[in-house]
């Protein structure tokens, strides 16, 4: 059983989360599993899916998104269900917590930025619903040091290349001169991109922008391509070998490094992307 908060902006409109679940779901039914995603919205929804959990229904849990400190990842940590938990925060001991290195991913590319001359960077820094953006604000702080500004970060509404325009917008409206950009979502960088332009900025002459994750969906902008995230896949296939190894041992299993991935330039956007 698949857990998803708030299932419908979560994973509708997160390329790379379906990819993650695509991988999930191929590797469980080689296994002979059957995979069920269940979209978790109220409180009264989580008390069922507890209950039925607690119950037997599933062999195993897997938890998308769902902050340690949320009310359904402690009740199903006390569960003697195997549960597995995808883009948690580090911190909760119980479930087995799975991620990739976000942090290091983003200081990487901020830095590799960097390097490239810019120096007014400013962040688009992911919805404060998903967990994963605080580790992925936490690579851009580690890679500004003590040219961390706060007035250079806009937390994006959700996801979305409406969300990445308007972050853009109000981010422009304080620091007309930024000269680089680091986003915690291709489809957030894509709507930076397309705000730049319309200010009159040339990317990536003017403007440096960096990505994290894959394209959701087409962009409205410039031409990039979507791509298959490497991060996505093997993220995927550790949650699948994780959980099936709980099930057999009917017990914890060992944990997994974050996991790993690689950051190339991407043309003809010109712009840094991590995938």
């Amino acid at each position: 059983m698949l857990l998803i908060r708030d299932g419908s902006s979560a994973f509708l409109g997160d390329s790379r989360l379906s990819k993650i679940v695509t991988t999930v779901n191929a590797a469980l039914s080689a296994a002979h599993y059957q995979m069920m995603i269940v979209m978790v919205d109220t409180d009264e929804a989580a008390q069922r899916i507890v209950s039925l959990v607690n119950g037997g229904t599933a062999d195993g849990v897997i938890l998308v998104d769902i902050s340690d400190d949320d009310p359904l990842m402690l009740s199903l940590s006390r569960s003697a269900t195997p549960v597995v938990a995808l883009h948690s925060l580090r911190g909760s001991a119980d479930p087995m917590s799975l991620e990739a290195d976000d942090t290091r991913n983003v200081l990487e590319i901020t830095n590799m930025l960097t390097a490239t001359g810019r120096r007014i960077i400013c962040e688009i820094h992911g919805p404060y619903s998903a967990p994963i953006s605080r580790l992925r604000h936490l690579g851009y702080r580690q890679a500004r040091g003590d040219h961390y500004d706060e007035s250079l970060v806009a937390v994006a509404a959700d996801w979305s290349y409406a969300a990445g325009v308007a972050a853009m917008e109000a981010l422009l409206e304080r620091h007309p001169d930024i000269d680089g950009v680091v986003a915690a979502a291709d489809s957030l960088a894509a709507g930076a991109i397309a705000s730049l332009v319309a200010s009159g900025k040339r990317v990536p002459d003017d403007v440096g922008v960096v990505a994290v994750r894959d394209l959701c969906e087409a962009s409205e902008s410039h031409s990039m391509p979507p791509t298959v995230p490497l991060g996505a896949m093997g993220l995927g296939s550790a949650v699948a070998e994780i959980l099936l190894k709980m099930i057999s041992a009917q017990g914890e299993a060992d944990g997994h490094d974050p996991i790993p991935s690689t950051v190339t330039w991407r043309e003809p956007a010109g712009y840094l992307r991590h995938k």
